[in-house]
Order: structure tokens, then C-alpha cells, then sequence
């Protein structure tokens, strides 16, 4: 329950669990001008930040469980965070990772070469403002060993002949999030799509972005689009409140798509 912290300036590197971790009703922060880079942990919860309303059992790991409530319950969550004019790069999670947030900020920031997705908007992410972003050659899934594949249930799908999983991952995620402002960011060179809906996108406004060459991971088991607009008919969590359900009523509008994409703009059902 903290507020107007501001963490600004600072280099956050080699860290063995991830960076920077807002957990809780934390809001009023300013997270700007840091180099957050070469972090280890896998899991979700070690991206370079993390924004996260997970309920905190144990002060001394980050992998609490996840509480099983319908997204609009979460509220406990940080909220009115600006990430401003960071470089987040190479970490082996995600660059930034946003679990339940609300009403944050996330401008100017440099988001490259990370392991998983270079931004995930997941869990109820509600109302966040993305622009001015350069998210650059996220989702190679080049450094993850097997149990770190098995933890993101994907182990079955199998590597590449250069070691890679084939569950490329995009530049940026929507995974049950709504009413999110996504404009101006320039999302290229990514291993899966540029940006992708993966269940439950609602009233999400993608505009103005330049999305050009993702795909770069391309194989017979994962296809990168430029915008995709995915659909999980199937819960791989067992969990009743998450909404396994198609997206609707997002405006996708007046984005420049270009190069090397599956498609440009894919519809799942």
C-alpha cells in the first residue's frame, strides 16, 4: 500500500529473480530512467518489471499463487504508475509484465531482446496507456530450459533445430485486458506476432502503431501476424476466472503493417 515512490535512475542487472516488483495496492510511482537488463527468472513474475496483484503469502518468493477471482475483483493492484523512459532489455522473462493493474502508463520506453513477450498486458490489466514505445525482437524463448517450458505449458510443442522453443512469443500480449490505449509504439523485428490479443481483449484501442517484420521466428507450428486477435476456447489453467472467451469490440485502426508476417491482421473466432 505504498504511493508516490519514484525509482528513477537506477541500473538493475545480473539479478537472479527478476528487477523492479510492484506488488499490492501500490499506486502514484514513477518508474523512469533506469537500465533494467540480463535479469534472470522465468516465470511471470521475473520480468524486468512487474506490476502485480497477487495476493503476497510469502515475503521471500515471488511465485505466490494466483488468486482464483474474476478479473473485475482484482482490484488490489498497482495503479496510476508512470513507466517512463526505461531500457529493458535482454531478461530472461518479459520486459515489463502487468498482472491486474489499472490505469497506469507505460511511455518512451526502449523494450528489447527479452526471452518472453517484450510487454504483457494479462489478468485483468484494465485501462493502461501504451505509447511511444519501441519494442524490439522480444519472444525467442532462446535461454529457457525444459522445466521453464513445462512451466508455461508449452514443453509438448518442441524446439527448433537451433534450441528454440517453437512457442514464439510477441512483441506485446493482451491477455484478458480491456480498455487499453495502445498508439504510437513501434513494434518490429518480434519472434511471434507484433501485437496479440491472446483471449478475452475487450474495448482495446490499437492505433497509429508501426508494426513491421515480426514473425521472425516463423515455423510449421507458430505463425506471427502482425496484429492477431487470438482465441483460447480451451482453459490450460483450472482456474473459473479467467474468461476463455473471444475478443470483441476493439478498434484497430490507422496502424502501418509491413513486411514479413504470416498476415497482417489475423481473427480467430
Amino acid at each position: 500500500e505504498n504511493e508516490y515512490i519514484h525509482v528513477v535512475n537506477n541500473t538493475a542487472t545480473d539479478n537472479m529473480d527478476g528487477a523492479f516488483l510492484f506488488n499490492g495496492d501500490i499506486s502514484h510511482c514513477i518508474i523512469q530512467g533506469n537500465s533494467i537488463y540480463q535479469n534472470m527468472g522465468a516465470g511471470n513474475m521475473s520480468a524486468g518489471i512487474v506490476l502485480s496483484g497477487i495476493p503476497v503469502q510469502n515475503l521471500y518468493d515471488t511465485n505466490n499463487p494466483e488468486a482464483d477471482a474474476y478479473l473485475y475483483e482484482v482490484l488490489d493492484a498497482p495503479h496510476d504508475i508512470v513507466i517512463k523512459n526505461n531500457l529493458v532489455q535482454g531478461n530472461h522473462s518479459s520486459g515489463i509484465y502487468s498482472y491486474a493493474g489499472y490505469k497506469n502508463y507505460i511511455i518512451d520506453n526502449s523494450i528489447e531482446d527479452n526471452e518472453k513477450e517484450g510487454l504483457c498486458l494479462d489478468y485483468g490489466t484494465i485501462g493502461t496507456y501504451v505509447a511511444n514505445n519501441n519494442i524490439y525482437r522480444n519472444g525467442n524463448r532462446d535461454r529457457q530450459t525444459d522445466e521453464d517450458l513445462v512451466r508455461d505449458f508449452i514443453a509438448e510443442i518442441g524446439r527448433m533445430e537451433d534450441g528454440t522453443s517453437k512457442a514464439k512469443l510477441p512483441g506485446m500480449s493482451l491477455d484478458n485486458a480491456a480498455y487499453n490505449i495502445v498508439m504510437a509504439n513501434n513494434v518490429s523485428y518480434n519472434y511471434g506476432s507484433g501485437i496479440k490479443m491472446v483471449r478475452s481483449g475487450y474495448r482495446n484501442l490499437l492505433f497509429g502503431n508501426i508494426i513491421k517484420d515480426n514473425n521472425a521466428g516463423g515455423n510449421d507450428f507458430c505463425h506471427g501476424y502482425g496484429i492477431e486477435l487470438g482465441y483460447a476456447s480451451k482453459p490450460d489453467v483450472p482456474f473459473k476466472g479467467l474468461d476463455f472467451t473471444a475478443d470483441y469490440e476493439n478498434i484497430i485502426a490507422r496502424n502501418t503493417i509491413s513486411g514479413f508476417h504470416y498476415s497482417g491482421i489475423f481473427l480467430a473466432e
